[in-house]
């Protein structure tokens, strides 16, 4: 457990340090050349994503300011630090492992309450849906039924992990 939280954290340093230069135009709708990268400005982060057949920056998530201590010089307010991301919750053993059916699934359908299914495990993506890199409507389709194909469209096997710690229960 304590590999996997560590290679958890390592990736989203990596991804905190592939920042573009200062000199690129970054705001929401620009062209930029690598899908999933991103760019702090401000207190903004954006994130390449795919829009049609093109890359572009998309609206930006607020991310909050760290407060400088006491010592730091007048221009170190201008840092701005991500928040950690969150532990994940350990997945239950199969003895506490909750379950779901596509009935108790179903009403979980709107952007305060969304749950979804990909490949018979149950998430509630209800916290992830205002953060998603690429706008909360790419998430709502998902809400209540099964979401393995939006899911697919736009996300690679690998980001499986990314649901990991969304993750509630099995389908039954």
């Amino acid at each position: 457990m304590k590999a996997r939280l560590a290679s958890v954290m390592a990736i989203a340093l990596i991804s905190t340090l592939s920042l573009v230069p200062a000199h690129a135009a970054v705001k929401a709708g620009v062209t930029c050349k690598k899908m999933g990268s991103t760019a702090i400005v401000g207190t903004n982060k954006y994130t390449c994503v795919k829009s049609g057949k093109k890359l572009i920056w998309n609206k930006g998530v607020k991310i909050p300011a760290t407060k400088p201590s006491a010592a730091a010089s007048p221009t170190a307010s201008s840092v701005v630090t991500p928040t950690p991301t969150p532990t994940p919750t350990p997945t239950p053993t199969s003895s506490a492992l909750k379950t779901f059916t596509k009935a108790d699934v179903a009403p979980h359908n709107k952007e305060s309450d969304c749950w979804t299914y990909v490949d018979n495990k149950v998430y509630d993506l209800s916290k992830w849906l205002p953060e998603h890199p690429g706008g909360a409507f790419l998430v709502l389709v998902m809400c209540g039924v099964d979401g393995a194909a939006a899911f697919r469209d736009h996300h690679k096997s690998e980001q499986d992990n990314a649901l990991s710690i969304y993750y509630i229960g099995e389908l039954k």
